[in-house]
């Protein structure tokens, strides 16, 4: 019988709170973890883009993982003298990482010749003035820091890369001129009073190749290799191309009462998973035509008790869904088949407010989720055991460095 195998669990932190918002894995299998620090000794390592926080204030951080997690290749902050927000992170082909949030700072380290050097941004929104988007190179070099956003407020909450280094940014905004491509763009005009963005980072940053506005918000995306964006928000899924193309469908998600898009996934090429917040305690996780947006089903995850799921990979055979459950919360990570049928699922830690908030698949069929315990960040590096008569066990436990006082 399968059981859920744990290759490694390492912890990180610094006597504030911490905490990861995205991850991504890269192609050596490594682990990229951004978040947001409220610790003013974030264990960052030598050679830091930035090794402290300019103020208590929060603060995005970035972080890479060695292969079997006993180590970081790199960790760092980046943020001003002002709340900012590490909400999304990809990792590119050659070991780049593109790193994409909010800040209210007006001193945010943005770096000369960028796309937009300057802040313009109110501070209205979920903390935001303007979104940002950050790429480093494989060793952890600040490669480019740029604003993003018009005189009202915006947050990035998703990134991808493409083949060509390009940072993809996607996510909310009030601004009625936001810097959009204007002979390109899909939507030169806000929907309403809350809008969405998809905008593309040229491979050095000093110009926004392609800029639009959405329909709606978004709080996540997915981009396939081919340059499909699929973008989501609280009402709304849609199917866009990236540089240009108008949105081939759009196709109501919901919307109610506590309910919202928490993550999606393509399952294979055919297919997306969505996974939603459906009411308070309960989740649910549907499948949609990649071709047309149709909903072929929707499962309903934790009706019997509060469960908050938040996140979602899929490799095509097997569906995997993260978050937390109970009161206090407990992380868990669930496996599914491709016909939604539970095969195993993995619950840790003592009962306190611990969850999982993000999920990727690795090589080999590994899949890694980033959560927080303790007001310090967890990543598990997971992937199914077909050995007959297993359970999940854990084979290594490293503590990096959590400066808990």
């Amino acid at each position: 019988m399968d059981s859920l195998l744990l290759l490694y669990f390492a912890v990180f932190g610094g006597g504030g709170r911490d905490f990861p918002q995205s991850i991504a894995v890269n192609g050596a299998g490594h682990a990229i973890v951004a978040g947001t620090s409220a610790s003013d000794n974030f264990p960052t390592s030598a050679g830091a883009a930035q090794a402290k926080p300019k103020t208590r204030a929060w603060t995005p951080f970035l972080a890479e993982m060695s292969a079997d997690g006993s180590d970081r290749v790199f960790a760092t902050y980046l943020g001003g003298s002002a709340h900012s927000y590490g909400s999304a992170v990809a990792a590119g082909r050659d070991g780049s990482v593109c790193l994409a949030g909010a800040t209210s700072a007006a001193d945010f380290p943005v770096t000369a010749g960028s796309a937009q050097t300057k802040f313009g941004g109110t501070g209205g929104r979920r903390g935001a003035g303007d979104a940002y988007v950050a790429k480093f190179d494989s060793s952890g070099r600040l490669v480019y820091a740029s604003f993003f956003g018009g005189t009202s407020d915006e947050g990035a909450t998703a990134v991808a890369m493409t083949t060509a280094g390009e940072c993809v940014a996607a996510g909310f905004t009030t601004s009625g001129n936001l810097p959009t491509t204007h002979k390109s763009a899909y939507e030169k005009r806000p929907a309403g009073k809350l809008s969405g963005f998809l905008a593309v980072f040229s491979s050095d940053g000093k110009q926004v190749t392609y800029a639009t506005y959405l329909p709606h918000d978004v709080s996540a995306m997915q981009m396939t290799a081919g340059g499909i964006c699929f973008v989501a928000g609280k009402e709304w899924v849609s199917k866009i191309g990236c540089k240009g193309k108008r949105v081939q469908w759009s196709v109501a998600a919901g919307g109610g009462e506590g309910e919202w898009t928490r993550a999606l996934a393509l399952d294979g090429t055919d297919h997306l998973r969505v996974v939603r917040e459906a009411g308070p305690g309960k989740g649910a996780i549907a499948r949609m035509r990649v071709k047309d947006g149709q909903v072929e089903g929707t499962m309903p995850y934790g009706e019997n008790g509060f469960t908050s799921v938040q996140a979602v990979a899929a490799d095509g055979e097997r569906l995997w869904i993260a978050g937390s459950s109970g009161q206090p919360e407990r992380a868990f990570v669930a496996v599914f088949d491709a016909h939604g049928k539970e095969l195993m699922r993995h619950d840790a830690g003592d009962k306190g407010e611990e969850r999982v908030r993000a999920l990727a698949m690795g090589p080999g069929g590994t899949v890694f989720a980033a959560g927080e315990a303790a007001e310090d960040v967890f990543v598990w590096k997971l992937r199914v055991n077909s050995a007959s008569g297993r359970t999940a066990i854990q084979t290594q436990t490293t503590t990096l460095a959590t400066n808990r006082h």
